[in-house]
């Protein structure tokens, strides 16, 4: 064992570290101690994705997590240090507060909504109802989506925090929101299941939601050319299911959502802007079990070219420096790899992400 100058670590810990990674089947080719970390060279064993979780149970009563990576030829397992939480109150105020605020922009966007509604269109609703209505609708599809991750995060022992929800200006009232995972994904099924989680349960919620809101919608067929003037192309699966619902008469139509639609149709871009396979967005995730960070960068740098040809011109810009400046570190053990029903469950998203995009 070799132990950098001017570097300390307890002789006893170092070797129950030792015999934890020996006990949990991996063969020690060599150790040593670089930079006050743990570190082995290690032989995988047969089962290399369940010896690493074991490990990972036995390092957390020390709070330590291993990490395995592969250099060169080697593979090198390094124990790290979980870094100590800190500013729970500060935290809980600001999680209650961007909360209480979220709601009051979807509200005020919703009224406002509704009002435009009215004036232009003669829509039968109450301003102060459609934006109540919108409010739930909208809210519904956020938390749906951010406990879809966190669910998924408790199952692999993820450590989260709670949705941090963004308030934003109208039209829509919100940037969505937000969820800090305070430890790593254990490895790319760990890693697979959290980045889809979310989109599959944010995009049934906006299936729902617009299918309740659809139902109340205002359907125009288009007699004057300027009648489009200033028309949104809908999502696909929003088309699919409006002509489903309603069966509207053939030829080009407009569809003056109802509120709850309307957050319906939100969540679905907000959805396949989050399948984008850029930086930490959730198609990031995604990106990174099958791929390395140069191969991600590459296929992010193309990601946000193709949703700016769509003219999601702030999300592309976004999606450009989450790829630029937000290296996926990828999950603990980078060596396993994904399950093969994972790899067939691929396709999922970009079902997804294909059924969202605008026609």
């Amino acid at each position: 064992m070799v132990w950098v100058p001017g570097e300390s670590f307890d002789l006893g810990l170092y070797e129950e570290i030792h015999d934890m990674v020996e006990a949990s089947g991996y063969t020690i080719l060599d150790h040593f101690l670089f930079r006050g970390t743990p570190t082995f060279y290690v032989e995988l064993p047969d089962d290399s994705k369940k010896a690493f979780l074991v490990l990972m149970k036995r390092l957390r009563r020390y709070n330590f997590y291993p990490m395995l990576r592969k250099r060169g030829e080697r593979y090198e397992l390094r124990i790290l240090r979980e870094a100590p939480t800190s500013g729970k109150r500060s935290s809980r105020l600001l999680l209650f507060g961007l909360f209480a605020a979220t709601i009051a922009t979807i509200f005020i966007a919703g009224y406002l909504m509704c009002v435009d509604l009215i004036n232009r269109h003669g829509f039968p609703i109450d301003p102060v109802y459609g934006g109540i209505t919108y409010t739930l609708a909208m809210m519904a599809v956020l938390v749906t989506h951010e406990m879809g991750h966190l669910v998924a995060s408790y199952i692999h022992s993820v450590k989260a925090t709670p949705p941090f929800f963004i308030p934003g200006p109208p039209p829509f009232g919100t940037f969505g929101a937000i969820i800090r995972q305070k430890s790593p994904a254990p490895n790319k099924d760990a890693l697979f299941d959290i980045g889809l989680s979310g989109p599959l349960f944010g995009f049934v919620a906006s299936v729902i939601a617009t299918l309740i809101g659809i139902q109340n919608s205002i359907i125009k067929p288009v007699i004057n050319p300027s009648q489009l003037r200033g028309v949104t192309r809908a999502p696909f699966i929003y088309s699919v299911i409006t002509f489903a619902v309603r069966r509207p008469p053939a030829g080009t139509i407009i569809i003056i959502p109802h509120p709850i639609a309307f957050a319906g149709w939100i969540g679905m871009v907000i959805t396949m802007l989050n399948l984008v396979p850029a930086g930490m967005l959730d198609g990031g995730h995604i990106a990174r079990c099958f791929m390395g960070p140069k191969q991600q960068l590459v296929i992010s740098l193309i990601a946000a070219a193709a949703i700016a040809l769509q003219g999601y011109y702030l999300m592309a810009l976004l999606a450009l420096l989450m790829a630029l400046t937000h290296k996926h570190p990828g999950p603990l053990d980078d060596v396993s790899r994904l399950s093969l029903w994972r790899k067939i469950s691929a396709v999922i998203p970009i079902a997804i992400f294909v059924l969202c995009l605008p026609l």
